[in-house]
Order: structure tokens, then C-alpha cells, then sequence
């Protein structure tokens, strides 16, 4: 049985919750990929929490992440 969410996108029964969220996470890896290039790209710190700590990485630091 098809049928259609609030988005107008077809579902099936087939449709499996691992391959949504191999999708989700795919999208995620993908976007932060993007982020570590335009930091490098333009010189900027990236700030992220490590260790329970708000921490900025400077650009050449960036390869380690």
C-alpha cells in the first residue's frame, strides 16, 4: 500500500526506519565536511564543546578533527 505524507512524498510499506536514518546521517557527515572546508577556506576558528569545554580550533588545527 502507497501512500503520501505532508510533503506530497510517496511511502511504501518498504520504507525502512535504517535506511531514513542512514539518509539522515549520510546529510549530517556531508554538511560538516562542507563546514571544515569553508572554515579552512576562510581562515576561521570553528568552535565546538569537547570534553564538557567550549573550544575554538584554529584552521590549521582543522586536519585532526
Amino acid at each position: 500500500m502507497m501512500e503520501t505524507d505532508d510533503k506530497n512524498v510517496l511511502r511504501t510499506e518498504d520504507d525502512d526506519d535504517d535506511a531514513i536514518m542512514n539518509k539522515i546521517l549520510t546529510g549530517l557527515e556531508i554538511s560538516y565536511r562542507k563546514l571544515l572546508d569553508y572554515k579552512k577556506r576562510n581562515n576561521q576558528e570553528l568552535v565546538i564543546m569537547k570534553d564538557d569545554k567550549i573550544i575554538s580550533v584554529k584552521p590549521e588545527d582543522l586536519e585532526s578533527l
